[in-house]
């Protein structure tokens, strides 16, 4: 077997980071005299992205070099607290924010530095809110290095800051570095401090405003990638650019794309950090059925496909043992779907080529969507291109409604007069057979002399002579149609299959297009909600709080909050895991939907804490009535891994305008009216003035609470 490459040790976000830290303090002569003490005859353009790898030598060459710019020894420190600056990807941010709160980040630990190093290996040996010990130790065969032990203690310090927390604070009894066999780090950190304090900071960060940044950055990462995608010249350029943009999915060390883009055309192999004799071995091994795997290293694999085509595979490696983080899977999955619809629309444009004006409106049609954000942009502008790529007097484009099953028309071009006759234009499920016929088989067709009446009527209404329509499929969906049509004035296509396949073009384009805008609606959701339960997140919440209330202060209707927190949770998790507290956490969730109505709301705010709000008061008795089923239904058995246990739930309320009308200042209220419930364990209070006074302990508010 060919030996791989020299080794991909360090990921580019930690030489991102070392430039970034020592232009902020010294400039771009610093940066040169940074690459110039490190021996790099790298540019720092390739060290600043984030898709690039170095050796673990190259690292601290680096680190040593910027301790020498900066005369400051715990430099590698301050970088490493410098990982969520807006110098890192806020995708990789939202990765490992999605394991749900500083414990879970660091008791999956190793799975999170790999997205850093992989030529180290990270564990937790006791991780709980508020205290977890982490050891740290290099692989055999690499010498331990006290800027690498600095560094990585500066990030871990942050994993408290991506939820809204104030830096941990770390203990460092034994070092690898002096002889030990790893290092250890012994982690603390605040787990209630100022939880909704002023604008929701904590320890100088806008929980909010960096959530925002992550759903920007994400949504930037994906616009960029079908940008990039499609604006390629040509076929081999675009399965170049599928393996080397796959870091916007997942963050892998290693890349593989194995295509066949016709059943008569051979295997298109690309890969990013393998050699080219292992990465044909390997994409042959996918296209014929194999899983892909790689000695000494794990993967993840997804379809490169299209309701039209299934193309193949692509896979992205880890080194066995590190792991990937949970939602890379449903990423790379959404990244394949996107390189599925990309290809579809480069195999058009290959053929498109040939045919001098229809490949120039394709191209342009190609790069007009990939700056487009919305479903009825996205219409309007390829109704208006069609015409114009298929040699068609009009053209409209159809949505179908799911929930009516029907399609209906969202655009349209070139009608004229008959405009409002065509946009009248209805067709239920079941009205005519070639509705059916398209929505099963998928493929475009003509219509010049239909039988069916209401193909028929509808042609004659508009004064259609002859009518192609191709679906619309993304994602494995039916979303539509685009249908061009000629006039009995108008000069019929001397070449209809030509028609055709220019359709079958535009519908590729379109879809790469749509595809964009669904993969950015996901991303949207994903940012709001919680990934275990699909319920509200603190962002979500904490934006459905600020309408309320505005619209508190114009009806003067009131509005409740209930903070909720799960009695023995921890008891759960220690006695049977994580996957049975999970298991009960979901049932948590489906039981409170049952308990409010649809217009109130539900978020999951942290582990084992859950906010309702409740929305148009008549009266509070309605407040007590949600309160006591909630406490009745949360403390009913749980099934969680095959055992039958019993929690209990405290419940603080706090009601708008009365105990406050602002979103910070009604969730501490109902807060501290939780606490105070805490004292008494499964059951409610609502917050009176004065609550907040608690024993010392576990479940002890935040100090300024007190």
């Amino acid at each position: 077997m060919t030996p791989l490459p020299p080794p991909r040790d360090t990921a580019g976000v930690t030489t991102r980071l070392i430039v970034t830290y020592v232009r902020g303090l010294h400039g771009e002569p610093g940066v040169r005299r940074l690459l110039e003490l490190a021996g790099e005859t790298r540019p720092s353009s390739l060290l600043e992205d984030e898709r690039s790898w170095s050796t673990y030598e190259q690292k601290v060459a680096l680190f040593e070099a910027a301790e020498e710019i900066t005369g400051d020894r715990w430099v590698c420190h301050r970088i490493g607290e410098s990982v969520l600056g807006d110098q890192v990807s806020p995708v990789l941010r939202w990765l490992i924010s999605t394991l749900g709160s500083p414990q879970q980040v660091l008791r999956s630990c190793a799975r999170a530095n790999v997205k850093f190093s992989t030529n180290s290996t990270m564990e937790a040996l006791h991780s709980r809110r508020g205290r977890a010990v982490v050891t740290y130790r290099v692989d055999a065969g690499y010498t331990p290095n006290r800027h690498d032990c600095r560094y990585t203690q500066g990030i871990i310090t942050q994993a408290p800051v991506l939820f809204g927390l104030p830096p941990a604070v770390i203990d460092h009894p034994r070092c690898q570095v002096e002889g030990a066999p790893a290092c250890v780090y012994e982690v603390t950190w605040q787990t209630r401090v100022g939880r909704f304090g002023p604008r929701g900071r904590r320890g100088g960060v806008d929980r909010r405003d960096a959530e925002l940044q992550v759903l920007r950055g994400q949504m930037d990462d994906l616009q960029r990638t079908v940008a990039d995608l499609v604006s390629a010249s040509d076929l081999d350029e675009v399965l170049g650019r599928i393996a080397g943009r796959a870091t916007a999915a997942v963050r892998g060390q290693r890349y593989l794309l194995a295509v066949r883009l016709g059943d008569d055309q051979p295997p298109r192999i690309r890969s990013e950090g393998l050699p080219a004799s292992e990465a044909r071995r390997l994409g042959n091994a996918l296209l014929a059925g194999g899983d892909g795997s790689l000695p000494g290293a794990e993967h993840l694999v997804t379809e490169v496909a299209t309701a039209r085509h299934r193309y193949g595979w692509l896979a992205a490696y880890l080194p066995e043992g590190k792991g990937f983080l949970p939602a890379e899977g449903e990423q790379l999955a959404a990244y394949g779907r996107l390189a599925g619809a990309a290809l579809d629309a480069a195999t058009a444009l290959a053929e498109a080529r040939r045919g001098g004006a229809t490949a120039r409106a394709l191209l342009q049609l190609a790069s007009d969507l990939a700056n487009l954000q919305d479903t009825w942009s996205i219409a309007d502008r390829v109704t208006r291109a069609a015409p114009t790529i298929v040699g068609a007097a009009r053209a409209s484009l159809f949505a179908w409604d799911e929930d009516a099953q029907r399609l209906v028309v969202v655009a349209l071009e070139g009608y004229g007069s008959d405009e409002p006759a065509a946009r009248a234009l209805e067709i239920p499920r079941g009205a005519t057979p070639l509705l059916d016929e398209l929505m099963d088989d998928l493929q475009p067709r003509v219509v010049s002399q239909p039988q069916d009446p209401l193909i028929r009527a509808a042609m004659e209404r508009v004064g259609d002579a002859r009518v192609a329509l191709v679906p619309l499929v993304t994602h494995g969906r039916f979303l539509g149609a685009v249908m061009v049509s000629w006039g009995e004035e108008d000069a019929p296509p001397e070449d209809m299959a030509a028609v055709l396949w220019a359709l079958n073009g535009l519908a590729n384009q379109t879809a790469v297009a749509m595809s964009s805008v669904e993969l950015l609606r996901t991303a949207r959701h994903q940012a709001r909600h919680d990934t275990l339960t699909g319920l509200a997140n603190r962002l979500l919440l904490q934006e459905r709080l600020e309408w309320e209330l505005a619209d508190l202060r114009r009806t003067g209707v009131p509005l409740a909050v209930c903070f909720l927190d799960l009695d023995h949770f921890k008891a759960v998790n220690d006695a049977l895991g994580h996957a049975a507290g999970d298991e009960v956490l979901i049932e948590v969730g489906r039981r409170l939907r049952d308990r409010v109505r649809a217009t109130d709301a539900i978020a999951r705010v942290s582990g084992d804490e859950f906010v309702i709000l409740l929305r148009s008061l008549d009266d509070r008795e309605g407040v007590h009535q949600v309160a006591r089923d909630v406490v009745e239904s949360l403390g009913r058995p749980y099934l969680a891994g095959g055992d039958e246990v019993v929690l209990g739930v405290s419940v603080g309320v706090a009601v708008a305008p009365a105990h406050g009308d602002d979103p910070d200042t009604l969730l501490r209220a109902a807060d501290l009216a939780m606490y105070a419930a805490k004292r008494e364990r499964g059951t409610y209070r609502v917050y009176e003035p004065g609550m907040g006074v608690l024993q010392a302990g576990d479940d002890a508010p935040p100090e300024q609470f007190r």
